[in-house]
């Protein structure tokens, strides 16, 4: 059976795919979830590393004013 930690690479490597073939440019990843994430990310697509909501909102802020953001 597919232990739970490759389960988890699996989802991310979906959920950064999918975000990518439907036209996203950045990605907000749970800190948690950055190696998984890290692991594959499409070339064109910035993986915005988050804490909260709250700082996810910062982040997006930041990146429109053309400022760096935390990354995974």
């Amino acid at each position: 059976t597919m232990g739970r930690r490759r389960f988890e690479e699996l989802l991310a490597s979906h959920r950064v795919m999918e975000a990518k073939r439907k036209g996203a440019t950045v990605f907000l990843a749970p800190a948690g979830n950055c190696a998984d994430v890290r692991k594959a990310t499409p070339a064109g697509l910035k993986v915005v590393k988050v804490s909260s909501l709250h700082g996810a909102i910062q982040d997006l802020q930041a990146l429109k004013q053309g400022k760096p953001v935390p990354s995974c």
